[in-house]
């Protein structure tokens, strides 16, 4: 009998134990998932980010305002014509000469931070011109003639061509023999004439090589004079490297089809575009790329090979795909994938990065159907989550839709693409988009839509356009519980993480349905809510409860409780409890951490916190808990404290004493002695579940009152200590849970 009071003090010493921690400590709404850093995660190239778009959105809001570089030269063409700089045709002319080298960028706005410097969208903006039958007969000879610059038609490479084996020795020819340098004039002015010239006075100019890749041929026309030079020669055959690559890469696509091609060298070599594809017959003429030796001077190696890839792709469009024309209606889709296909064949050159910052600034706001270059990063999510094999079976969807809205009608029917849209900007957010290379697209910092403040009840209203990667920021004022819910989804899909956690793509989850602000700053979550439907969807929130919950600087830092108070506060709990006469006399050794943070989160530790009671008994606690505490300088609550306790050890002189309960039945063992009975005290387990109470309290510089109701005042002193971080969490490999 003697023996079963010892063991009934011992449990309650336990239950006061954990008790003492749950009434005094305070963390956060779900500990098990709290994570008090970000999270590590693997080294990945980041871009600096340039300045966000101010498109406008429906509602009224904007981004902030930046002017961003123009993508392409087709781009400038436009924003010329809009700001009515220069007519359609005047635009085309200027740019076209400034393309081949004729016109200086200084006499061209923006020009000079063009990003993209392929000239594809121009040359085929200026065919579609050209198929205008109201021209006036000077303007279409000016642009006949400076498209024949660029790509010269193929009747006249045949008359001025001659085809030279890449293994035979160094030689020229020509229709009629002249001196070198009067032949090397005469090329140029036949070129800067845009070879309209008569024929009588045609020279060889080029020369040619053929090969055949995957029942391809291709011809890399050069000027003759190059077959004497060996950075021509090492250009030529670093071309031909990247055509087989390319042919081989887009030959394992069954539905891609490639057929000739003429890849031309300009005799007019000072271009300022790095080369151009244009619309061709398909019936009787190769698919004609322009290639100038600025890309290879300007860029390294594989990135030259990746822009002969993407040139490349877009006759492959043209070969395979029901529709590429208009340009300006399917260039969204294809230089996008143009971009992927491009770095399947080069997945480590990485030419595409360069459009991260326009996407991450332009897609707050700007549809990716209504992007070129920069839309590349969706492509690669494409690839990834469908496979390049299906990605193929969606662009022909997609070109064979017709306009610009049958095209995002036909994207949008593509099974799972609600979800997947939203995922993708999750993605991009966050870990980042992973590159066909094994790195990882992503940014820094991103650029938002727009942003919303929390601070009272009421709805909170986002207007979500199709297709646009659209992301708030918003902030939850300092001091406050907020209870929320989904008032309007509208077929808009949704996903949140607080703004601090958004590199862990898992943290993202549905709309929380409640928030807890910090101690004296606001906590600010990144919103990211899209749609695919063909009209503006609605998504709002609706906050049903703005609680306040006030802050006290003065709990900050770390405390540890004081043996004399604790052992006061044990001996109050023992006198409402039967022991059946016996004297009590405890030591209090070890320690009982309280951590407050400055984002209203608290955290406790028991290290060795040993009861000792009579000189013979002793219990030891090792644990830990999290939760948030409200402070306002007289009263504390602390919310969803979650207390974890690792061990509890129980010593008699040399003997063990260990305590088990399960459901309603007790069984221990003293001294070797087995006993079961029905439950008394706690369960060891009852602190895992999540407590919420207050508790008045008196904070000084040194010392923390906190006093408890029923159970009187607990004293703890300010210490010079930081608890380990992160916690472990329950179930964690590094807790052993009772």
């Amino acid at each position: 009998m003697h023996r079963l009071k010892i063991l009934l003090i011992i449990l309650i010493i336990v239950s006061a134990g954990i008790a003492c921690s749950t009434q005094s400590e305070n963390n956060q709404n779900n500990p098990a998932s709290e994570n008090r850093g970000s999270p590590s995660a693997e080294p990945t190239a980041t871009a600096t980010l340039a300045s966000p778009s101010n498109t406008p959105l429906p509602d009224g809001e904007a981004g902030e305002n930046g002017e961003l570089p123009p993508v392409s030269y087709d781009e400038i063409l436009q924003t010329g014509i809009d700001s009515g700089l220069w007519t359609e045709g005047e635009g085309l002319t200027i740019l076209m000469k400034h393309v081949i080298g004729e016109e200086p960028q200084a006499n061209i706005p923006g020009v000079a931070q063009v990003v993209e410097k392929s000239a594809t969208g121009l040359v085929r903006h200026l065919q579609e011109y050209l198929e205008s039958p109201d021209l006036a007969p000077q303007s279409r000879t000016e642009l006949e003639r400076l498209f024949r610059i660029l790509i010269p038609p193929q009747d006249v490479l045949d008359a001025i061509s001659e085809q030279l084996s890449s293994a035979s020795a160094p030689k020229r020819a020509s229709i009629r023999p002249l001196p070198d340098t009067q032949t090397q004039e005469i090329c140029l002015d036949l070129s800067g004439l845009g070879y309209d010239s008569d024929a009588e006075l045609m020279a060889s100019c080029y020369f040619y090589q053929e090969r055949v890749f995957n029942n391809s041929n291709f011809r890399i026309y050069y000027p003759y004079w190059w077959e004497e030079d060996e950075a021509g020669q090492n250009l030529v055959n670093t071309t031909f490297d990247a055509l087989a690559d390319s042919a081989n890469t887009f030959s394992t696509f069954s539905a891609l089809r490639l057929g000739n091609v003429n890849l031309i060298f300009p005799i007019q070599n000072d271009g300022n575009t790095y080369g151009a594809q244009a619309y061709f017959d398909l019936d009787s003429q190769a698919c004609p790329l322009t290639m100038y030796p600025l890309a290879f001077t300007d860029l390294n190696t594989d990135k030259y090979k990746q822009v002969v890839a993407h040139e490349l792709f877009h006759c492959v469009q043209d070969y395979s795909f029901p529709n590429t024309k208009p340009y300006g209606t399917h260039s969204w889709w294809m230089e996008g994938s143009a971009d992927y296909f491009s770095n399947l064949v080069y997945p480590q050159a990485d030419l595409e990065w360069e459009f991260l910052n326009l996407f991450d600034s332009k897609s707050p706001n700007v549809s990716i159907l209504d992007m070129t270059y920069e839309n590349f990063v969706f492509f690669q999510f494409m690839g990834n989550k469908y496979s390049p094999e299906v990605l193929v079976d969606i662009l022909m969807r997609v070109s064979a839709a017709g306009g610009r809205a049958a095209q995002e009608t036909a994207l949008a029917g593509v099974q799972g693409m609600d979800t997947n849209f939203n995922r993708f900007v999750v993605e991009f957010l966050s870990s980042g988009v992973r590159d066909s290379g094994g790195k990882m697209i992503k940014t820094s910092s991103s650029a938002t839509t727009g942003q919303r403040t929390v601070n009272e009840k009421g709805e909170v209203q986002f207007t979500i356009q199709p297709f646009v990667a659209m992301r708030f920021n918003v902030d939850y004022k300092q001091e406050k519980r907020f209870l929320q819910n989904e008032l309007t989804q509208d077929e808009a899909q949704f996903s949140g993480v607080e703004y601090k956690l958004r590199g862990d793509i898992s943290a993202w989850s549905d709309l929380p349905p409640e928030i807890r602000s910090e101690c004296k700053k606001d906590v600010r979550y990144l919103y990211a809510i899209t749609s695919v439907k063909d009209s503006y969807a609605n998504y709002d929130i609706d906050v049903t409860l703005a609680e306040k919950a006030e802050c006290d600087p003065c709990l900050l830092g770390t405390w540890d409780v004081d043996p004399e108070s604790y052992k006061a506060f044990m001996e109050r709990i023992m006198a409402q409890a039967d022991t059946g006469g016996m004297a009590i006399n405890l030591e209090i050794d070890g320690h009982q951490y309280l951590q407050f943070v400055v984002d209203g989160k608290v955290y406790s530790q028991r290290e060795d916190f040993a009861i000792t009671i009579n000189d013979q008994l002793t219990t030891i606690i090792n644990g830990f808990g999290s939760g948030s505490y409200s402070a306002n300088g007289e009263e504390m609550t602390v919310s969803n404290f979650l207390d974890v306790t690792e061990s509890v050890g129980l010593k008699v002189g040399n003997g063990q004493i260990t305590y088990n309960k399960d459901g309603s039945q007790a069984s221990f063992s003293i001294f070797g002695t087995d006993y079961s009975s029905p439950a008394m005290g706690p369960d060891l387990n009852a602190g895992n579940t999540p407590q919420t109470r207050s508790v008045e309290y008196v904070c000084e510089q040194d010392t923390l009152n906190i006093t408890m109701p029923d159970l009187g005042d607990l004293l703890f002193n300010r210490v010079d200590k930081i608890l380990p971080t992160p916690i472990p969490t329950p179930g964690s490999p590094d807790v052993v849970e009772p």
